[in-house]
């Protein structure tokens, strides 16, 4: 057997059979930053994860504008809900005014003239 040394600490291992043949494999050491699976392999790995990534980076910025978006649309209900609150209350105090005895008394005085009689007006006959 023959044993060779290189540059590159590689060996070369020949061996001559009977026959004549010669065979010759060469054995080198794996280098440290070599990756398990090859280049091609991790090229394909990180293309792929670039893209996952960003699909997730764009579904999240479609996310965030729903959320801002929603947010606004609260704010637009709640600030017609306010109102609406208000008129209701103005609402409620024109009605109180409205059904007051004193107004009820003085609008029919002066839309059918009806008045409540006085003391002095109403005689009992019995």
């Amino acid at each position: 057997m023959n044993y060779q040394n290189h540059y590159q600490n590689s060996i070369e291992f020949g061996s001559q059979a009977a026959t004549g043949v010669k065979i010759r494999q060469t054995l080198t050491r794996r280098r440290i930053t070599e990756l398990p699976g090859g280049v091609s392999l991790w090229v394909a790995a990180v293309k792929v994860s670039c893209l996952i990534l960003c699909s997730v980076l764009i579904c999240s910025m479609w996310i965030s504008s729903q959320i801002g978006q929603a947010h606004l649309e609260i704010q637009k209900v709640e600030a017609q809900h306010h109102a609406l609150r208000a008129e209701s209350k103005e609402l409620r105090k024109t009605k109180a005014h409205h059904y007051s005895k004193d107004q009820v008394r003085r609008q029919a005085g002066e839309q059918l003239a009806l008045y409540v009689p006085g003391d002095d007006q109403v005689h009992m006959i019995r």
